[in-house]
């Protein structure tokens, strides 16, 4: 009788950690106790895995930052904020003070990154002193209903958009990494050449607080790029009301 021969199970990925210095993640959320620890799980198995990640527990009434701080993150809660997301990420930003990393990636609290994402962020940014920031392509979860499945059909309609011109429209807020260099730039040219209030890194009068960063990265003169192995995963609003309201705002 034949020997079965079975294949070797594949090696899993080379992983390395990233040094504090060079990286931090913030992840501002809101009453994410559902959300954040499948985020926090998917960073944990980046192919460059962050030291540091840090979730701004932003007027939270649930278990979001005891959840948060039991898969390791750093928690930090906002005080007396009144300025929604940029608010919080204002907060965040300026409680890395001169200690800040050469890079900031910013993640929502419903996202999961693949496992290079990390990866190639760094190596574009590090690549190119002209980038202030790396985006990415957006997958939907897998959809449960008509309604999510249009709103996949969107996200795929973008990616292939970014594919065909190599145009970012918008660095968006779901994940994205900086420059901390070019987020210094916008906070210093706030209340001049950019609206805002000096030293804000985000506008807090714009609703739409990761498109009007967008503008002013591109105001500085910083180059924004989303490179192909650069994908996230986020929730699909399931409800017609929740996407009304969504697409209101954006």
């Amino acid at each position: 009788m034949d020997a079965i021969v079975r294949s070797a199970p594949a090696p899993a990925p080379a992983r390395r950690v990233v040094r504090a210095c060079e990286l931090a993640v913030i992840i501002p959320a809101h009453n994410e106790a559902d959300a954040i620890a499948g985020t926090l799980d998917a960073l944990a198995w980046q192919t460059a895995v962050p030291r540091r990640f840090i979730v701004v527990a932003d007027n939270c009434t649930d278990a979001t930052g005891p959840i948060a701080a039991a898969h390791g993150a750093d928690v930090m809660v906002t005080e007396g904020n009144r300025d929604r997301k940029a608010g919080a990420l204002n907060q965040a930003l300026a409680s890395l003070g001169g200690a800040a990393p050469r890079f900031v990636l910013v993640l929502d609290a419903d996202t999961r990154l693949a496992p290079e994402f990390i990866d190639a962020a760094l190596r574009t940014l590090t690549a190119d002193d002209a980038l202030g920031a790396v985006s990415g392509l957006v997958v939907g979860e897998q959809p449960g209903r008509m309604l999510q499945q249009f709103q996949a059909d969107d996200h795929v309609r973008y990616g292939t958009h970014i594919r065909a011109t190599g145009r970012v429209s918008v660095v968006t807020g779901t994940a994205s990494m900086f420059r901390t260099a070019a987020l210094r730039d916008v906070a210093g040219q706030r209340g001049a050449t950019l609206p805002g209030q000096r030293g804000d890194v985000y506008d807090r009068a714009a609703i739409i607080e990761d498109s009007e960063l967008t503008l002013a990265l591109k105001t500085c003169g910083w180059g924004l790029v989303a490179p192909e192995q650069c994908v996230w995963t986020t929730e699909l609003t399931p409800t017609w009301g929740g996407l009304h309201s969504q697409r209101v705002r954006w």
